[in-house]
């Protein structure tokens, strides 16, 4: 079995106009960073794919969870679809960095999406899942930031495996939480959002500690 520290599930539909594909572009990037090599990148475009590479990926690891996903939204098709690849069973019910425009997204995976989000920054420590907003305009400054985005979830996800076995709790102010709150493109959560205008959590809040 090949020896992975973390595994990245991305999709993206083959029917995401070429200006606004991302997903490889992340992959790319990721790769470049420190340790990127010792991360599976499994990027898919079809779910006829998605379902290969995910029973691949569970019989070479025993049925085990991704540890991060990244899917976009744009395109998609269909509700059943959509609903297929967002099984818990499936990926394992981790944290997702969902990306979306605007103009080619269907209002349902939206707001699965975004319950999602806010279920998990409701109920849970750290950074939960998140909605990260582009364009054609800005995809080439997107790759890069979603990919140290990535990184920084996957190491929060090692904190969280070390405080279960440990029993200890850990502060709620994390890299990746960090990152969140500089964006001006990412929804993670009702925290410090009002009217579609983003801005920092208050400064009490690092402190918070929630259940892992």
């Amino acid at each position: 079995m090949d020896a992975w520290k973390d595994a990245i599930f991305l999709f993206e539909s083959a029917a995401v106009p070429d200006e606004l594909k991302l997903i490889d572009h992340i992959a790319a990037n990721f790769k470049n960073l420190q340790g990127g090599e010792a991360t599976l990148l499994q990027s898919c475009h079809t779910l006829d794919e998605a379902a290969v590479g995910i029973d691949s990926f569970k019989a070479k690891t025993c049925g085990s969870a991704y540890s991060l996903a990244i899917i976009n939204l744009n395109h998609f098709g269909t509700r059943e679809e959509f609903n297929f690849l967002m099984q818990p069973n499936l990926l394992g019910d981790p944290r997702i960095i969902f990306l979306a425009s605007l103009k080619s997204m269907a209002g349902e995976s939206y707001t699965f999406a975004k319950n999602k989000v806010n279920r998990e920054a409701d109920t849970s420590y750290g950074a939960p899942s998140c909605i990260d907003c582009y364009a054609a305009s800005n995809r080439e400054e997107a790759a890069p930031r979603l990919a140290l985005l990535a990184k920084a979830y996957l190491k929060e996800g090692e904190k969280r495996m070390e405080a279960k076995r440990s029993g200890t709790a850990i502060l709620l102010d994390t890299e990746a939480l960090q990152q969140l709150r500089v964006s001006t493109t990412t929804y993670y959560g009702n925290r410090g959002r009002t009217s579609g205008v983003f801005r920092s959590v208050g400064t009490g809040e690092s402190g918070v500690i929630r259940k892992l």
